[in-house]
């Protein structure tokens, strides 16, 4: 497995996308964060090429 963050444009964060790709094409599972401001928590998911971002 492999954690990443997904790039925010509007952040001007460096683009992950070719990580992403490079490790898929490796048969590597990716593993992203996301934050929860309300409680201030971070969970991790699986980032799979079906899953919806919101």
């Amino acid at each position: 497995n492999v954690h990443l963050f997904l790039s925010m444009p509007k952040f001007k964060e460096i683009d992950t996308t070719p990580l992403i790709t490079y490790f898929r094409n490796k048969n590597k599972r990716i593993v992203v964060s996301k934050c929860n401001f309300k409680d201030n928590t971070l969970s991790h998911f699986y980032l799979e090429k079906d899953t919806v971002l919101s």
